[in-house]
């Protein structure tokens, strides 16, 4: 069954979206076990007049690696990874004699890293140290600042910004409700309940919660998926809120009680990270 508003939507001739829940699994069990299939009723909306804002939102942060001591640090990070890879764990578990290998291997890749001038440089990471540890005695945060302060000067900061991972997207969407007769208004009744209801968890009477569903929104053109506006990937609800008369003065309502108008917001938080992959076999704009 659909629950529809307005109940005279046409879908052959508009655009529109769709809303469509399943039970809650895990990513994890979602790339094993597929998606669960769609259960209750599915809810067909007109298109907001402002549809939310979805960007791809990543997480970049600057990593200051400031003087020689910051310069040093980051070399030896660089070098790590590239010991790391190259290191043969099964010789260091098979014997001593592995295990003292693959030690040999580790000081012969900072040596050739760094060549003959990793004592110049552990020199002046020593005295940046022993400023900074002085500067914070006195109060001075940085070793930088006591620089500026005495001879005023100060470390290269050699910012780099460095990638973290994408972000969980959220967004909301908000709908007027105006029924036109007392079938819209039930219907208008059902499509708030129906969101209610299953963005709420279930007391299983052992103590424990199922998890509330996990929801589909996607937009949709003559009945056909919308390859002109983005792709949401499944969202949990977070929120539903409903606010009655939000525009008059006075509370109105029809014959039996129901609020001559009703504003629902729904907002969402998707599960799964857009990741580059996601675009290759995408038509439009994606994601």
């Amino acid at each position: 069954m659909t629950l529809k508003y307005p109940t005279d939507l046409n879908e052959i001739n508009v655009d529109y979206v769709t809303f469509s829940h399943f039970e809650y699994r895990s990513n994890a069990n979602r790339q094993t076990q597929g998606q669960a299939p769609n259960r209750g009723q599915q809810i067909v909306l007109y298109v907001p007049n402002s549809t939310p804002t979805i960007g791809t939102d990543n997480d970049w942060g600057q990593m200051n690696f400031e003087g020689h001591l910051g310069s040093l640090m980051r070399d030896v990070a660089m070098s790590s990874v590239e010991v790391a890879n190259d290191l043969d764990v099964g010789a260091i578990i098979s014997s001593p004699e592995g295990a003292k290998g693959q030690a040999k291997m580790v000081v012969d890749s900072f040596k050739n890293r760094f060549g003959g001038d990793l004592k110049e440089r552990a020199g002046g990471a020593t005295r940046q140290a022993v400023i900074g540890a002085v500067g914070a005695f006195a109060g001075v945060q940085s070793p930088s600042q006591v620089l500026a302060l005495s001879k005023g000067q100060s470390y290269n900061p050699n910012v780099e910004l460095l990638y973290k991972s994408p972000k969980l997207r959220p967004f909301s969407m908000s709908y007027t409700f105006v029924a036109k007769s007392q079938q819209e208004n039930e219907a208008v009744n059902g499509i708030i309940r129906e969101f209610k209801k299953w963005s709420s968890p279930r007391d299983l009477q052992n103590g424990m919660f199922q998890v509330p569903d996990l929801w589909q929104v996607t937009y949709k053109s003559g009945g056909s998926d919308n390859v002109q506006m983005n792709k949401f990937k499944p969202a949990a609800l977070t929120n539903v809120s409903v606010v009655d008369n939000p525009t008059a003065n006075m509370h109105v309502s029809h014959t039996g009680g129901a609020p001559v108008e009703r504003i629902m917001t729904l907002s969402f938080m998707e599960v799964e990270m857009v990741l580059q992959n996601d675009y290759d076999d995408e038509e439009g704009i994606g994601f």
